[in-house]
């Protein structure tokens, strides 16, 4: 019988938050096995900066002037930053991590979240060949934020079908169900993907799409 090889993959995430909220999102990730995490600092921090370069796993990048000089021009929107960031690693993935085979695009209130029996190099290693992009489910933090709070964690789970969950926002929101039809805070909009390929390999690196704050691979 052969043995499935996990695939290795890794995150990308422009930050604009205090360090130990960037620590708790990298810590997660390397937890759930992510080979490196890219960290693009949207406001440059030295303190965030020292404290994450200690650990070789964590790729920090201050996203200064002389980044953006680089590039042209620092836009205005955090979206396209996000977008040009996510583009900038993978093309450093391209070049110094030849071997990873997926990129996760997150923001750092995200977290990728697995069964405990369930590894997500497996999980990936299970995808068509030809697969480019694998979309991971939300499920939505219903947990008040209250450091008093100790009651059950509650998550808020998307049905998959768009039909289904028309009609139950219908029913819980009779009268703004066209505004929120997926009846979830935060946006359903994935973010892009991005695909490179190695001429003598002819090998991609794929972009895992993440929706909103928690995230469940099922």
């Amino acid at each position: 019988m052969r043995l499935m090889v996990p695939d290795v993959w890794g995150v990308v995430a422009t930050a604009n938050a205090p360090l130990l909220d960037i620590a708790r999102f990298c810590a997660h990730h390397l937890s759930e096995g992510a080979e490196v995490i890219f960290i693009y600092l949207d406001k440059p921090d030295v303190e965030v900066i020292a404290a994450l370069e200690t650990l070789p796993q964590i790729k920090v990048i201050p996203t200064d002037n002389a980044y953006w000089s680089s590039k042209g021009a620092r836009p205005e929107n955090i979206e396209q930053r996000q977008s040009r960031n996510a583009r900038d690693a993978a093309r450093k993935i391209k070049a110094q991590f030849p071997h990873l085979k997926w990129l996760g695009h997150l923001d750092i209130d995200e977290f990728i979240t697995m069964a405990p029996t369930v590894k997500m190099g497996r999980r990936l290693a299970m995808q068509p060949p030809d697969c480019q992009c694998v979309r991971i489910l939300p499920m939505e933090n219903l947990i008040p934020d209250e450091h008093a709070y100790s009651g059950p964690e509650q998550f808020k789970f998307l049905k998959r079908q768009v039909p289904e969950r028309r009609r139950i926002s219908k029913t819980i929101f009779p009268e703004f169900a066209k505004g929120i039809s997926v009846h979830t805070q935060k946006h359903l909009l994935q973010k892009y993907e991005v695909s490179l390929k190695e001429p003598a390999k002819q090998s991609l690196i794929k972009i895992l799409i993440s929706s909103y704050f928690h995230i469940v691979f099922s």
